[in-house]
């Protein structure tokens, strides 16, 4: 990685060193966790790489945005298709061991498809549901010469924040709901802190006073002496939020998952004297075959 490493410090960009490629991952998780937006890692190749997977694995559990790039041997010196365990010095295929845990994993075989790659990332980690994304780069690729204004650009569609009208119908539906519920309960999760959204929430809170519960990502989201917080139900809480679930009788989640954690393994009894509805961003969460959800809306 020496001409990554070059070339980060003629950007004059400011960067944090740390002791192990673990403690990188897991600060620019920290980053991004904080500041609400993208953190982003450099690491060498082989343990380099490898050494950084769990802060990775740890990001894309939790829907967090980063990008690692990695260096990689000399191209010429790869493994391709020889059948080879390495070749290289620290050479190690890391794309096909991250892929799993990011949402675009990549090695840059042309010098003029970076730009392209970089633009791909950066969005991709953002974008829908955020996550981890890595870029890996050959040796031979960071120290190409390179003309920047001829580089093919990545464009992505912008960030959608007005509901479709399936969803503003969605809406009208759970208000309804709501107006009929005599023990209502809304569960919010990190989601709506990646939306943007959290003042939305106290707006809503203000003009529906009903009892609210956080999900683990979100605990700091509501302040404990807030009125109408409940507290934090889950396998490991606290038993009056666990009981305002179990007695419910319409249950609003949005933006969590609703982890097994949270629910509990007989997930299936979850909030069992309600009608739940569950607002993800995830296709494949509102889908799982946990809790059952009688309203599962996209957004």
């Amino acid at each position: 990685s020496i001409f990554l490493c070059d070339a980060l410090a003629k950007s004059k960009m400011r960067y944090v060193s740390c002791h192990h490629e673990q403690a990188a991952a897991m600060a620019a998780e920290s980053y991004a966790r904080v500041r609400n937006g993208l953190g982003l890692t450099v690491v060498t190749s082989g343990p380099g790489g490898t050494n950084a997977v769990t802060g990775v694995a740890g990001a894309w559990t939790d829907h967090v945005p980063t990008i690692t790039i990695s260096g990689q041997v000399f191209s010429g010196q790869m493994i391709g298709g020889k059948g080879l365990r390495t070749l290289g010095v620290q050479e190690i295929n890391i794309v096909d061991i991250v892929k799993p845990i990011t949402k675009y994993a990549v090695t840059v075989r042309n010098p003029k498809s970076v730009r392209f790659h970089l633009e791909a990332a950066v969005y991709l980690a953002q974008h829908g549901r955020p996550g981890p994304v890595w870029i890996d780069i050959p040796a031979d690729v960071q120290n190409a010469e390179i003309d920047p204004g001829t580089l093919k650009m990545f464009r992505g569609e912008p960030r959608q924040f007005l509901p479709s009208d399936a969803t503003r119908e969605q809406a009208a539906t759970v208000i309804e709901l709501l107006k009929n519920a005599k023990r209502p309960l809304l569960h919010v999760g990190q989601g709506i802190r990646i939306a943007e959204a959290i003042p939305a929430l106290y707006g809503l809170l203000d003009m529906v006073r009903m009892p609210v519960v956080t999900a683990r990502n979100a605990n700091d989201m509501i302040e404990s002496t807030f009125g109408q917080y409940i507290g934090r139900p889950g396998t490991f809480a606290q038993r009056g939020a666990n009981f305002a679930v179990q007695t419910c009788d319409f249950y609003l989640a949005i933006g969590t998952r609703l982890s097994l954690a949270q629910t509990g393994y007989n997930a299936k009894d979850y909030a069992r004297n309600a009608y739940k509805v569950m607002v993800d961003i995830d296709e494949a969460e509102l889908a799982k075959d946990t809790v059952p959800i009688d309203l599962a809306i996209q957004a």
